[in-house]
C-alpha cells in the first residue's frame, strides 16, 4: 500500500528553456491554452489538461510542467518541444532542462 499512496502524492515535474530572442509566451486563462510566438507566421497554441499545472517563469524563460501523471507531463513537455526545435547553429528553441546541446560552428 505504500507505492500506491505514494503515487496518489507524488507530483512529476519537468521544465523547459525557451533560448532565443522574440520568442513570447502567453497563458489564456479562461481557456486553459498556452499561446507561443516563436518566429513563423503565426501563433501556436497548446491546451493544458485540467489535471496539469503549468508555471512561467518569464524573467529566465522557464516552463515548469507538474502533475500526478507522469504521462501526461512528459507527452505536454514534448509538445512544446516540438513547436520549436533547437537550431544546432544559433542554439535558438526550445531546449529540455537536462539535456546539453552540442552549437556546431560557423563556416568563415
Amino acid at each position: 500500500y505504500t507505492t500506491l499512496l505514494y503515487r496518489m502524492i507524488r507530483l512529476y515535474s519537468k521544465r523547459i528553456l525557451l533560448n532565443g530572442s522574440n520568442f513570447r509566451i502567453t497563458f489564456l486563462k479562461k481557456l486553459n491554452i498556452i499561446q507561443f510566438k516563436v518566429g513563423y507566421s503565426h501563433l501556436k497554441m497548446i491546451t493544458i489538461p485540467k489535471n496539469i499545472f503549468v508555471h512561467f517563469n518569464l524573467n529566465k524563460n522557464i516552463i515548469s510542467i507538474k502533475g500526478k501523471d507522469s504521462q501526461l507531463v512528459s507527452l505536454l513537455l514534448y509538445k512544446i518541444y516540438s513547436i520549436r526545435l533547437v537550431n544546432i547553429y544559433k542554439g535558438k528553441g526550445f531546449l529540455l532542462k537536462k539535456k546539453k546541446i552540442h552549437v556546431k560552428p560557423f563556416k568563415k
